[in-house]
């Protein structure tokens, strides 16, 4: 909080806890936004594994072991914490359309691509669950809806996307792997989205865009890791 409006923060508090043994950064607690009713959307990726404690300011809480990455939500003042979806690797970015509708793109599977643009629907599973191999090879693992119970892909994008958003009647995603920005066109397929996709920018290798922001005169802003190393 910054009381005086100085641009420095007097004051910080814990909305969430994690507690959990896994330390890298990488598919922990990612990307967050805000859904249409104020509340806070954010995402886990699939912690290699590891037990987990998620536990919000009024006491509630989500554990795990084993499974996928999943999205949680909670409060802006981090109550009544409760997942959204499952199955998912890594879901690095996630956005609200103006319809109201959820979207995420998931970073990424070793071993089965295309990494995935998903649409999130509630107490959805979209697949993936590290017990069994996080290589996603496994055929007790869905990418595409193939098995009972689980929600299909609306279409591939490139390695390691970081980011959606919604713009016009697309949607953009930034792949870090393949140096580009995709802009993806949605269309109804009887029940479910799909989605085909053209480059809106390619880059060489020193171009790895991260997240992507639009300003109130329409034009994107697009940050840029540059370097492959992490």
């Amino acid at each position: 909080r910054d009381a005086n409006d100085d641009g420095v923060a007097e004051s910080r508090e814990s909305l969430l806890t994690f507690k959990t043994s896994a330390e890298y950064p990488h598919n922990g607690i990612g990307v967050m936004t805000f859904a249409p009713d104020g509340s806070l959307v954010f995402g886990i990726g699939e912690n290699f594994g590891a037990d987990y404690e998620l536990i919000g300011t009024d006491g509630s809480a989500q554990i795990g072991s084993g499974e996928g990455g999943n999205l949680f939500t909670c409060t802006r003042d981090g109550k009544n914490l409760r997942r959204i979806a499952t199955g998912f690797w890594n879901p690095f970015g996630v956005t609200y359309d103006a319809l109201g509708r959820l979207w995420t793109v998931d970073n990424d599977p070793d071993a089965s691509p295309p990494c995935r643009l998903l649409h999130v629907i509630e107490t959805g599973d979209y697949g993936f669950q590290f017990r069994f191999g996080r290589s996603g090879t496994s055929p007790l693992q869905s990418w595409n809806g193939t098995l009972p119970g689980t929600l299909p892909q609306v279409g591939g994008t490139g390695e390691a996307p970081c980011a959606v958003l919604p713009y016009g009647d697309r949607l953009l995603v930034t792949s870090w792997g393949d140096n580009r920005i995709e802009a993806h066109q949605i269309r109804d397929a009887g029940g479910r989205w799909q989605s085909s996709f053209e480059t809106l920018v390619q880059g060489d290798a020193l171009f790895r865009p991260v997240d992507l922001a639009v300003a109130a005169d329409g034009s994107i802003y697009i940050s840029d890791w540059v370097d492959r190393s992490y």
